[in-house]
């Protein structure tokens, strides 16, 4: 793709080069001319399609919807012509996440206000669908995927039944990944109590799990890069926390050894407190992207 994947990247001229390049390209974009259509302008019928739209781009290969852009089908003298802007939303994501109630299971997508220059009171706002790690999504009793020229059209049986094999069997994947962390901050906190301070980190299974489920991840998620972090940290956790047992069990004899100790005790209650942090977020976005973590 001619443009940058995430919309951290995107300025006005990242759109108008979309516009102008993909005129004729509809697989990856969509053009919607309003985010709140009104009952005059066909509501049911437009929200219907932003519906339809966003399901289909997250059970296919993902894309982009750019509200503020005439569709392909109205005349314009040239394709730039086409971007006309809309107020600027006051809560953005909402607004949008609103519009897809009716879709299940919950969709994950990127969103970002784009300024269109001189133009403080309009922008152009872009939601990124990726590929769903929990497709297949269904909208008012059907599967929805991106047909020729940027459709939505009804999955087949077949394609709902292969999705929903393929993805059930990488949820659970994910879903073990999701236990080992648990796993990680379990044995994190038992590292506070003295009786239990022997307990070590066991990252081996943590990182061959993420290395299966790291497609699923998306990348505007960030989780890919914290979780291989989480990886990263309790392998060098573990030889910290041998050297700690051994500098307890070492007498104190004058004034630099009590130093020597406090600080190295002081650095690995740090290094295992910033691990505990890390754990949470990574448990936090893990939720708002796959839901909450079912154990039965």
């Amino acid at each position: 793709m001619d443009v940058a994947e995430s919309l951290a990247f995107w300025t006005y001229d990242t759109v108008v080069t979309v516009v102008e390049r993909h005129e004729f390209e509809p697989a990856r974009f969509d053009y919607k001319t309003v985010l709140h259509p009104t009952i005059a302008n066909g509501r049911d019928e437009q929200l219907a399609s932003v519906r339809h739209t966003t399901c289909s781009m997250a059970n296919g290969s993902g894309g982009y919807i750019l509200f503020g852009v005439r569709d392909r089908k109205m005349a314009v003298a040239a394709p730039k012509d086409r971007i006309v802007g809309i107020p600027v939303p006051k809560d953005p994501r909402k607004e949008f996440a609103d519009k897809l109630k009716p879709i299940e299971r919950d969709i994950y997508f990127d969103a970002q206000p784009i300024p269109i220059p001189g133009d403080a009171a309009n922008c152009i706002f872009v939601v990124h669908v990726p590929t769903s790690p929990l497709r297949p999504h269904t909208c008012e009793g059907a599967f929805y995927i991106r047909g020729e020229g940027g459709t939505a059209r009804p999955m087949s049986y077949f394609e709902v039944r292969d999705q929903m094999l393929y993805t059930e069997g990488r949820l659970q994947k994910v879903t073990l990944l999701r236990l080992e962390l648990a796993t990680f901050v379990t044995v994190l906190n038992m590292l506070y109590d003295p009786t239990t301070w022997a307990v070590r980190l066991e990252p081996s299974a943590f990182k061959v799990l993420l290395a299966d489920v790291s497609d699923m991840l998306p990348p505007e998620s960030g989780l890919l890069a914290l979780l291989h972090d989480i990886g990263s940290r309790a392998t060098i956790l573990n030889p910290l926390l041998d050297k700690q047992d051994q500098v307890r069990a070492k007498p104190i004899t004058n004034s630099g050894d009590a130093y020597e100790r406090s600080h190295f005790l002081d650095h690995v209650l740090s290094e295992r407190t910033k691990l505990v942090n890390i754990c949470g977020q990574a448990q936090n976005r893990l939720e708002g992207v796959f839901g909450p973590l079912k154990t039965s």
